[in-house]
């Protein structure tokens, strides 16, 4: 009973087997799969390579086509250096553009001459800074200030405006005292010496 159980599980293992293998027999090898793919390649390598020969020799052939021998060179060279002689700057020619940039200078300085604010002080206007140098544009932002300075032509002149409005000369600070002279025979810092009796 026992071998007849064995017997009965074995038996379809070793059919499957024999079945497995028999189909494995009928599948072509990798090898012949992958034959055709790899003539394929062989054949488009071997194209590659006689294309590119092929194109390497006529661009040998084309360039060999423009090669120019020495002595049209040489004369093309003679040639280009006489046409080089030939043109000569004249005077005008550089002095024109040289001209063109001192006119521009120019214009610019009469630009910066009539935009400077104290321009007008040469045709008699004066121009009100307050102590800080800022103008002064109108008499209720000058009333703001109590010292302003009024540019002339000629200088400057610092006014201070009092309670009533009116601006007057800022007066001149007035000079610092001289130190008196300490007198003879007076006790100084640090001095401990008596007064000279005898003068």
């Amino acid at each position: 009973l026992g071998l007849r159980s064995r017997s009965a599980i074995t038996r379809p293992l070793a059919l499957g087997k024999e079945r497995l293998a028999a189909r494995a027999d009928r599948l072509p090898k990798p090898q012949e799969l992958l034959q055709p793919q790899a003539q394929r390649l062989d054949d488009l390598t071997d194209r590659l390579r006689r294309g590119l020969k092929d194109q390497a020799a006529r661009g040998h052939a084309r360039l060999s086509a423009l090669r120019l021998p020495p002595a049209i060179l040489q004369n093309r060279l003679r040639s280009s250096q006489r046409d080089f002689a030939g043109v000569r700057l004249t005077p005008v020619l550089l002095s024109n553009p040289l001209r063109r940039r001192q006119d521009q200078l120019s214009g610019f300085t009469r630009t910066l001459q009539a935009l400077n604010p104290d321009s007008i002080l040469q045709r008699g206007y004066a121009r009100v800074t307050d102590a800080e140098g800022n103008p002064q544009s109108g008499k209720a932002e000058a009333a703001r200030h109590t010292d302003l300075i009024i540019k002339f032509r000629d200088g400057s002149l610092p006014v201070h405006a009092g309670a009533d409005g009116a601006a007057r000369e800022k007066p001149a600070p007035k000079p610092q005292k001289p130190m008196p002279k300490p007198r003879r025979g007076t006790k100084k810092d640090g001095d401990v010496r008596q007064d000279d009796l005898f003068g």
